[in-house]
């Protein structure tokens, strides 16, 4: 089973109905909760700024409103966010989490967290880029009609091409093996949507 790009809570569920086991929801909750401690603890302590990924989203940000679409939990992504350096680049308003910010949790592949930023922000889906690393990412944001670029920077070398197939597949426009290819990328894309 792929979990990549999915969070917890829908990972959790599949497995568990893959071996035709009954979770009640709240198991499923004290699970989830159990989860994002475990995880957010452990993002705090191992992750680092990225001068690349810095520089890229800078640029974008000296253009563009940026913000974070996410299946993981709010704290996880503040958590994330702050250890990489990046919390001033994405206020607080502009981080959409799919446990989080929706009426009921719905992670990616579904595209309802992106439908909700997109209608959050008062956007249309081709206002917008996403860049996601992981097909179910891509799936998510091509369901809510936005055009993505599918990211290779953090796949380990030996999975880039089957990754960079199943990021085609799923409907990235563009496969990026890095950050800096990005903002042109971006600026090209909306510069197109805006003339049309």
């Amino acid at each position: 089973m792929l979990s990549t790009g999915k969070n917890f809570r829908t990972t959790a569920s599949e497995l568990a109905a893959g071996e035709s086991l009954r979770i009640s929801p709240a198991e499923l909750e004290r699970w989830v909760e159990r989860e994002a401690e475990a995880v957010t603890a452990h993002l705090s302590a191992v992750l680092r700024p990225d001068p690349s990924v810095i520089a890229a989203l800078q640029t974008l940000a000296g253009e563009f409103e940026l913000a974070v679409v996410s299946s993981s939990a709010r704290r996880r992504i503040d958590t994330s966010l702050h250890a990489t350096g990046l919390a001033r680049l994405f206020p607080s308003t502009l981080r959409f989490s799919a446990e989080d910010s929706l009426d009921a949790p719905a992670g990616k592949p579904n595209p309802a967290v992106y439908v909700h930023a997109v209608e959050s922000l008062a956007l249309t889906p081709e206002d917008c880029v996403a860049v996601e690393d992981s097909a179910p990412g891509v799936e998510a944001a091509v369901g809510a009609g936005i055009p993505t670029i599918g990211m290779l920077t953090w796949v380990p070398e030996v999975e880039r091409s089957a990754r960079a197939r199943e990021l085609d597949a799923a409907g990235a426009w563009l496969v990026a093996e890095r950050w800096s290819e990005v903002p042109p990328a971006v600026a090209g894309r909306l510069t197109l949507e805006a003339a049309s």
